[in-house]
């Protein structure tokens, strides 16, 4: 148990990494429920991504679109 209000920041894992968006999002979702089962106030993702620039951390696809992670990060953030 935590004491006192702790957020994890700037977590987040690569597409090199993770092999594809998929697994991107498995990884995010186990991260998110182990986070909160540990009782931590938050999380921040590194990083939401610019469509223009798709970075390996990113959330976006080229095109805008929503990878399958930032759905997962939608969805936690609902409940």
């Amino acid at each position: 148990d935590l004491d006192l209000p702790c957020l994890i920041g700037e977590y987040n894992v690569t597409r090199a990494t993770a092999g594809d968006p998929r697994r991107q999002a498995d990884i995010v979702a186990r991260f998110l429920a182990g986070a909160e089962e540990a009782g931590y106030m938050g999380t921040l993702l590194w990083s939401y991504d610019h469509p223009a620039t798709e970075s390996p951390f990113g959330l976006l696809r080229p095109d805008g679109a929503w990878k399958p992670a930032a759905k997962v990060m939608r969805d936690h953030s609902r409940r």
